[in-house]
């Protein structure tokens, strides 16, 4: 009998615990979360705004040529 490969499990980003990426494939997973709340709470994060995507601003104007 083959041996199974072993699979290599990521921590969810809300609590870390491990979640296997084979359930990625499956209708309605929440992967790359655990559970369906561990998704909903990095849901309110995004909508409270405790996540925000870093801008660079230019010191270049387009009003200043």
């Amino acid at each position: 009998m083959p041996a199974q490969p072993e699979v290599s499990y990521t921590p969810c980003p809300i609590c870390k615990r491990p979640v296997n990426p084979n359930t990625r494939d499956q209708p309605n997973s929440p992967y790359p979360f655990c559970t369906e709340r561990c998704k909903l709470v990095d849901l309110g994060r995004w909508l409270d705004a405790k996540y925000q995507i870093p801008v660079v601003e230019d010191d270049t104007d387009i009003r200043d040529e």
